[in-house]
């Protein structure tokens, strides 16, 4: 009989700890609980919340950058762009100061075609508009010149309205004279860009001296 009634105790006694167990792990009026699984989740939105804004392009005009690729896709035509900055005058010199190109003013060149800054790795990949005005006068204007020279006569120097065609043809075979260094990839001509909503409506080579 005893054995029973000890039994019947130990199971009173269990079932009080557990429910005390219970009562102390609800949380308090001003108390809250953190629930792993709900954090998970707030972080992934963050993150994809985070990836649109970066995607987000603001629309530009006259923006200098450097053409890294060219191509055509299910119909659509593509530039791969990195964009640069560009300074003249004055600007110009101090940009070469901050850069280390030289201590001070008197010793900084003097750059007839502006002076060409390239800090950043990104590359942009924009459609170009099948209306976008493509109008070169220097490094893709001469490489045409010597691959299609029944199209470009030799005393046309600047200002010449092309096909992203005849782009893309001068662009594969390009032989670039601007300077880079890895993990930089190879720029094959500088050009100046508007860029609207994502898809380019203008493209400029100016020319160069």
């Amino acid at each position: 009989m005893n054995k029973y009634i000890y039994l019947v105790l130990a199971v009173i006694l269990i079932l009080g700890i557990g429910l005390y167990w219970v009562q102390g792990r609800k949380p308090k009026s001003n108390e809250v609980m953190v629930v792993p699984a709900i954090e998970a989740n707030v972080e992934t939105e963050a993150l994809v919340i985070k990836d649109e804004q970066i995607s987000k392009e603001a629309n530009v005009k006259n923006q200098p950058a450097y053409i890294t690729d060219v191509y055509s896709k299910e119909g659509k035509n593509y530039l791969e762009l990195d964009y640069i900055e560009w300074f003249h005058g004055t600007p110009s010199i101090q940009a070469q100061i901050e850069d280390g190109g030289c201590p001070v003013v008197e010793e900084c060149r003097s750059f007839p075609n502006g002076y060409q800054r390239n800090k950043n790795l990104q590359l942009r990949t924009y459609e170009i508009s099948s209306t976008a005005p493509i109008t070169v006068s220097n490094l893709i204007l001469y490489n045409l010149k010597m691959i299609d020279k029944k199209n470009f006569a030799d005393d046309v120097y600047n200002n010449v309205v092309i096909t992203f065609s005849n782009l893309a043809q001068s662009i594969a075979t390009i032989k670039s004279w601007i300077p880079y260094e890895a993990p930089f990839k190879e720029p094959k001509a500088f050009v100046l860009v508007d860029v609207n909503n994502g898809v380019v409506t203008k493209l400029v080579e100016p020319y160069q001296e």
